[in-house]
């Protein structure tokens, strides 16, 4: 007796033509590139970039590392090496620490032997300078210059401030600048000093630079340039009118024989309103 065919739907739907069985081969069941999301995609691209450079990364990574790792043993190391050279420029200057007050306020009471003291204390403190960095160097370099201006040896004392100015940072850069545009006056040389104020006055501001454009008018009427002088105190009140130094300017040109320029004057306060007729009528 032949077999009845099945009836189940379910094979009769797949035995119709155009049925045929879903593949489930891999390369059957991945999508078009234009059906994956944009996240997909990107996601799919950076594992492809990790997986195909780790090497690259990874030696990115160790290599960065290794750079902080050595500029933090750096960074060490010459944080304990200006502390020696700072405990070195103290070491040779209490030597004469008791002597240099006494230079200072009354050279004559000073035996030349504490004078050749203080003359060797100058010159290795000079000679540490030359061989110390950064902050120590130049502190090393100020020190030898004060104690060159006790000595009474101006040109020694110009050396070290020039020594002094490329090591130099912060405030200690215009103590240093501002003392040698001083001192070229000492030593002859106005130009280069009226030169060294200006170049003061144009790279500093606030305070700094009123004070150097003073300075810059005093050295040039010193040098019998009443015009110049003049311009500066003018530029002064102009720039700094709420500076004290204003005022200083202010009267020294006045001194030069010429109008003075008046120092602009604050601005007003603004007025209060007038009472309302309410408020008139309150007791």
């Amino acid at each position: 007796m032949p077999r009845e065919e099945s009836c189940n739907p379910l094979s009769v739907a797949l035995a119709k033509p155009g049925n045929e069985p879903v593949s489930q081969t891999p390369e059957d069941l991945s999508l078009p590139s234009h059906d994956a999301g944009v996240l997909f995609r990107a996601e799919m691209a950076s594992q492809n970039f990790v997986l195909g450079y780790w090497k690259l990364i990874v030696g990115v990574v160790v290599a960065g590392l290794a750079c902080v790792l050595v500029y933090g043993q750096y960074t060490s190391w010459d944080k304990g090496r200006q502390q020696a050279y700072a405990a070195d420029v103290a070491k040779i200057e209490i030597r004469v620490t008791e002597i240099l007050p006494m230079l200072e306020f009354d050279p004559s009471q000073v035996i030349p032997e504490d004078l050749g003291k203080v003359a060797t204390a100058a010159a290795e403190l000079s000679t540490l300078g030359s061989v110390a960095t950064g902050a120590a160097s130049a502190e090393a370099h100020m020190k030898a210059a004060e104690m060159f201006r006790l000595l009474d040896n101006p040109e020694r004392q110009l050396a070290e401030y020039d020594a002094a100015i490329p090591n130099a940072a912060g405030d200690v850069v215009f103590a240093a600048r501002s003392a040698r545009a001083a001192l070229l006056v000492d030593v002859g040389s106005m130009e280069a000093s009226v030169q060294a104020w200006q170049e003061l006055a144009s790279s500093t501001s606030g305070y700094l630079s009123a004070y150097s454009m003073l300075q810059l008018a005093r050295t040039q009427n010193l040098a019998g340039d009443t015009a110049g002088a003049t311009t500066s105190y003018d530029a002064l009140m102009a720039q700094h009118a709420d500076s004290p130094l204003a005022l200083t300017a202010s009267e020294e040109r006045a001194a030069l024989g010429r109008t003075p320029a008046a120092v602009p004057a604050p601005a007003p306060a603004p007025e209060e309103p007038a009472p309302t007729e309410q408020e008139e009528a309150q007791p």
